[in-house]
């Protein structure tokens, strides 16, 4: 799944949902889009990656391992 995501240049590209949490962590981004709307690096409230949690909750779960996770049929 790619994600869209502005950079510090302020170009719109899409990314890899598996490289999102390390454009976060290194400030590559100023912004990616999720299904609700535009989330602000600076300004929104964007999960640490040092509590991460080992459930994924919702339609905006950004998983690594999502090839491991079963499929509801």
């Amino acid at each position: 799944m790619e994600i869209k995501v502005i950079l510090k240049s302020g170009r719109e590209i899409f990314v890899p949902s598996y490289s999102l949490e390390y454009l976060i962590t290194e400030k590559l981004i100023k912004a990616f889009k999720r299904s609700d709307g535009w989330v602000n690096i600076d300004h929104d409230k964007v999960r640490d990656s040092k509590l991460h949690s080992t459930k994924n909750h919702g339609a905006e779960r950004r998983s690594t391992d999502s090839l491991f996770v079963k499929q509801k049929s």
